[in-house]
C-alpha cells in the first residue's frame, strides 16, 4: 500500500510510547495509520517529553472515533484525521474523503445494507447490517455479514463522488464489543469467571475515560464470601487479553437477565 506510492513505513505498536515517539519525530514521519486512542498517546507523550511534533495527516480506523477525540487530535495536536472502515476478513470496505461525512465504499467491493432479520435491503437512511462482497481469486466473500450496523447516505458528497457512501458505524448485530480494537465476547468473560469462587452475577461494561477505552467487570459476591479481584482480573486478561477492571457491587445490584456485558460509549454519527 503506502510503500507502492512510494511512501517509507516505520513499524510501531503498543507499548514503550517515549520511544516511539521519538521515533516518528526523528524520521520525521509525516503520517500514522492505526487505532485514534494509540495516536492520541503517542502525540501526549510525545508533548510531555518535549519530542518536536511532525505528524500532520492520519487514517484511523479499528476503534471508535468520537467526535470529541477527532477534535483534540486536529485541533489540539493539528494533525488531519481520516477514519477508515474494515474487518479483518474484508480488509479496507470504506474511506473518509476531504468532507469527512460518511465512508465511501472502496473500489472492487459490493457493499449492501440488508435488514438483519429478513436480509432484504434496507433504504438509504435505514439502519441494517453491512454485507459485503469481494471477487478475490485467493479469498473470495460472497454476501459476507461484517455484523456491523450502518447505513447508505442518500445525498452526495461536497467532494463531487457519486459512489456509495455508508453514514458510519451504528452498532453491531451481535453480542460481542469492539474494545481497544479487540473484539470482547460473553463467552469469553464466562470461560473466565466460570467456577471461581465467589461470584453470584457478574456484568461487564465499556465505557470511556480520557478517550480510551475502559472494560469493566461487575461482581455480586455470593453470601459472605467476598472474590479474590486480583485473580478475577488476570483470569479476565488471559481470555481476553486486556487489563479489565473488576469491582464488587452491592447483592441484587445486577439482575438476573441483564446483559453480560454492555458498550455505554456514546458513538458518533460518522
Amino acid at each position: 500500500g503506502l510503500r507502492a506510492v512510494g511512501g517509507g513505513v516505520g513499524a510501531g505498536g503498543v507499548g514503550n510510547t517515549s520511544a516511539q515517539a521519538a521515533f516518528a519525530s526523528q524520521i520525521g514521519a509525516a503520517g500514522y495509520v492505526g487505532t485514534p486512542q494509540f495516536l492520541l498517546a503517542l502525540l501526549e507523550r510525545g508533548r510531555e517529553d518535549g519530542i518536536p511534533a511532525t505528524l500532520r495527516r492520519a487514517l484511523v480506523s479499528g476503534a471508535p472515533l468520537p467526535l470529541d477525540l477527532r477534535r483534540l487530535l486536529e485541533e489540539g495536536h493539528g494533525v488531519s484525521v481520516f477514519q477508515a472502515y474494515g474487518t479483518a476478513d474484508a480488509g479496507a470496505i470504506g474511506y473518509e474523503c476531504d468532507a469527512k461525512d460518511g465512508w465511501h465504499v472502496a473500489p472492487g467491493i459490493v457493499v449492501e445494507v440488508l435488514d438483519p432479520g429478513t436480509r432484504e435491503p434496507c433504504k438509504p437512511g435505514e439502519p441494517g447490517e453491512v454485507v459485503v462482497t469481494i471477487a478475490n481469486p485467493v479469498y473470495p466473500l460472497v454476501r459476507f455479514g461484517t455484523g456491523d450496523l450502518s447505513t447508505f447516505r442518500p445525498d452526495g458528497c461536497d467532494c463531487g463522488r457519486t459512489s456509495p457512501r455508508l453514514a458510519g458505524f451504528l452498532g453491531r448485530t451481535g453480542e460481542g464489543v469492539k474494545v481497544r480494537g479487540m473484539f470482547v465476547h460473553p463467552r469469553q468473560l464466562a470461560e473466565a469467571l466460570k467456577g471461581a469462587p465467589g461470584v453470584r452475577r457478574y456484568q461487564g461494561s465499556v465505557t470511556e475515560k480520557d478517550h480510551r477505552d475502559v472494560l469493566v467487570v461487575a461482581i455480586e459476591a455470593r453470601g459472605d464470601r467476598q472474590p479474590d479481584l486480583d485473580e478475577l482480573a488476570a483470569r479476565l486478561r488471559e481470555t481476553t487479553r486486556l487489563r479489565v477492571d473488576v469491582r464488587t457491587v452491592e447483592p441484587a445490584t445486577i439482575p438476573e437477565d441483564a446483559p453480560p456485558i454492555v458498550d455505554l460509549r456514546e458513538r458518533s454519527p460518522g
